[in-house]
């Protein structure tokens, strides 16, 4: 059986306001602040199919046009073709899938974020997708394959939702969680060419680059994010610690960690800092970490072990929004981490959301002051954007205004909601003025200049300074 996997094409910059992304003949960068890191759903997918004698291909639209697509369906010849999407991405994915049933007549399924919000209902009314997978597909699509080998005209595998007599049928359960990530392979890194791909700016300290996980899932419950409240599955440290061996012995020099918290199981991310150490496996590693799981402790094992960035979801300077995020944050703790942080040697990344049900222009502009008064060395400032599925999303009068349904306004780089109390207009405004003030302060750019170690540094502040003096 042969199975393609793809992305719909698509253009990072569309998804990133045009002070950040106009292209610029500078170190061959396309943009100046958007980059793409490898698939990573897509590759374990492959790995698993692969694992059980099904031959793969991968299809990644950031870097293929529609064209592309084609002829790859023509030399490849699939059996089943399968789109993972996002919200930004599920008008595009929608279209590609019904040129596929037309012309090539092959079984569609779907999957990714889009579908793991929004619900498998999303197919329903979709005659061109015949098949659709919540939560971890890699079982569940690997169990589709076998039965479509079988030429099975009805479907068992769990976690499967299905079409009969264009009636949709969702298997149980729905989604279906891999409890031991363990017995899924090893991300199938050699389906790409990791020279390919280049993060954000500030992201990386060398290239190449690649991404990884060692947990699925969040414990916290932010009310927009499409990862609220899923259940939280850790893959074993000698398993994780595999992984960065294979990593290292590719040539790769930087990883990037997913998890959405580092430090929600303190011990166990202290025991793959141990091994890491231990086993002198020496990378470039940056991760998110929740400022409830910041610990001492912790923070100075990964120092040891190579880490050398953290990214704290701050979100706001408001007491009010800080319990919408049901997190127990507050300005005093939060300015503790970041300086607890940057004293033990690793740089502080920092993420802060405008435009929070009830937010004003007045305390979007408290959170710009606070920002700057934190030692961070980066800061990403986004707008609210709710998730299809969310109850923010279903039912936003309650909270404000969707001001843009617009696909690629669905990136929380763009703004598509607002408060009640705010414009399209204002938010976009602030977002830019935010870069600007942020970015282009003298004592901020005398603290990168001396945080440059080597050229790749160099190379990312000059685009990001270009990109921020030109906002």
């Amino acid at each position: 059986m042969r199975v393609l996997l793809a992305i719909a094409p698509y253009d990072i910059c569309e998804f990133y306001p045009s002070y950040q992304s106009r292209s610029v003949r500078l170190f061959k960068a396309k943009g100046l602040v958007p980059g793409v890191t490898p698939p990573l759903g897509l590759l374990y997918l492959s790995a698993t199919l692969k694992q059980h004698g099904i031959e793969v291909k991968l299809f990644d639209g950031a870097y293929h046009d529609t064209g592309d697509l084609f002829q790859l369906l023509n030399s490849f010849k699939p059996n089943l073709v399968g789109f993972s999407s996002t919200a930004p991405l599920w008008r595009r994915t929608l279209e590609l899938t019904r040129i596929v049933k037309e012309k090539y007549k092959l079984p569609v399924v779907v999957g990714g974020a889009n579908i793991n919000t929004a619900g498998v209902n999303l197919i329903a009314n979709e005659p061109s997708i015949d098949f659709a997978v919540q939560g971890d597909a890699e079982l569940v699509l690997l169990g589709l394959c076998k039965e479509l080998m079988r030429h099975k005209k009805e479907f068992k595998t769990k976690g499967l939702a299905w079409k009969k007599h264009n009636k949709l049928i969702k298997n149980p359960p729905v989604p279906f969680y891999v409890a031991n990530l363990d017995l899924i392979p090893l991300p199938d890194r050699l389906a790409i060419n990791h020279l390919d791909y280049c993060p954000s700016i500030g992201f990386y300290r060398a290239l190449p680059n690649t991404s990884m996980v060692t947990t699925r899932g969040c414990l916290h419950s932010c009310f927009f994010c499409h990862d609220a409240n899923s259940k939280l599955r850790a893959r074993s440290v000698e398993n994780v610690i595999e992984e960065f061996k294979l990593i290292k012995q590719m040539g790769i020099k930087d990883v990037i960690l997913y998890d959405q918290d580092f430090g929600q199981e303190r011990d166990r991310a202290i025991k793959i800092c141990d091994a890491l150490i231990k086993e002198r496996i020496k990378l470039w590693i940056g991760c998110n970490l929740s400022i409830e799981s910041f610990d001492l402790t912790l923070i100075r094992k990964m120092r040891k072990a190579g880490f050398w960035r953290v990214f704290y979801g701050i979100e706001s300077a408001c007491a009010r929004n800080f319990n919408k995020l049901d997190k127990e944050l507050s300005v005093k703790r939060i300015r503790r981490v970041l300086r607890l942080t940057e004293a033990n040697g690793l740089q502080a990344f920092g993420s802060f959301i405008f435009g929070f049900p009830g937010d004003t222009k007045n305390d979007i502009l408290e959170v710009i002051e606070f920002a700057k008064s934190l030692p961070l060395s980066y800061a990403k400032f986004v707008a609210l954007s709710p998730w299809p599925g969310k109850d923010i999303y279903n039912h936003p009068e309650k909270y404000g205004q969707m001001v843009s349904t617009c696909d690629v306004d669905m990136s929380m780089n763009m703004v598509n909601f607002v408060p009640h109390e705010m414009t399209k207009a204002e938010m976009e405004g602030l977002l830019q003025l935010a870069y600007r003030e942020f970015y282009m302060r003298p004592r901020y750019v005398l603290k990168r200049l001396l945080q440059m170690r080597t050229i790749e540094d160099f190379k990312q502040n000059l685009r990001g300074f270009l990109a921020f003096w030109r906002a």
